[in-house]
């Protein structure tokens, strides 16, 4: 059976994953370079620009993971990512009791899709539940979940830091650390990706060469 070295150095998933390493790179600054670009206009368009930027991050996080080719699913759930990491959000309206937009930005404290400890516990809570039901694709909707909302409490943790509660806030994070905090996330979903979600695959191809190197480019 494939061991997770060889996924990794597998052509064309090393220059892949690479490729796609780079981009969230370039992703997280440019749309932070916009959020400040936009900074002297109305809450309206700073509003747009920031939830554009955690989408975008999560989305291009999310193909760290599956390294998309022809596969329509695969872009499909890039865009659900990036969908999730940007409809967190909507809990500051929930927290603010008001639609009005300026009440949602305005909050004395985090709404609470930007607990790190529930995002944590949520995502811990389906993945056993999977184990427990036998169900691969629900480890691939927990890992889906805790890459969205992990990208998305990264970015602001360059501003805020983490929110842990009971135990209280982190420091922000510096700049650079989100950064690379954001490209290990995915890196380690991606291993978790290999050996917990698409190993089943892996077990059905093995006797089948072809099948098997199909596996371990996905």
């Amino acid at each position: 059976m494939a061991t997770l070295m060889e996924v990794f150095v597998t052509q064309p998933s090393a220059s892949q994953t690479a490729m796609w390493n780079v981009i969230v790179v370039f992703t997280c600054c440019l749309g932070d370079w916009l959020c400040q670009a936009v900074s002297g206009r109305d809450l309206l368009w700073r509003a747009l620009a920031d939830s554009g930027t955690h989408g975008a991050v999560g989305a291009v996080s999310w193909a760290v993971v599956v390294l998309p080719g022809r596969s329509v699913a695969e872009w499909t759930q890039c865009l659900l990512c990036g969908l999730a990491a940007s409809l967190i959000d909507l809990d500051h309206f929930v927290q603010a009791g008001s639609l009005q937009l300026k009440d949602a930005v305005t909050l004395q404290q985090r709404p609470p899709f930007h607990s790190t400890t529930l995002v944590l516990l949520v995502t811990g809570v389906l993945w056993v539940v999977s184990l427990v039901m036998h169900v691969t694709q629900l480890r691939k909707v927990a890992l889906l979940c805790c890459v969205a909302w992990l990208t998305h409490h990264l970015r602001d943790a360059s501003r805020r830091g983490l929110w842990f509660p009971p135990l209280g806030s982190s420091p922000p994070l510096p700049y650079a650390v989100y950064v690379v905090s954001t490209v290990a996330v995915a890196v380690a979903a991606r291993c978790v990706y290999v050996w917990c979600v698409a190993v089943p695959s892996v077990h059905t191809a093995v006797s089948d060469p072809k099948s098997l190197s199909a596996v371990l480019v996905q």
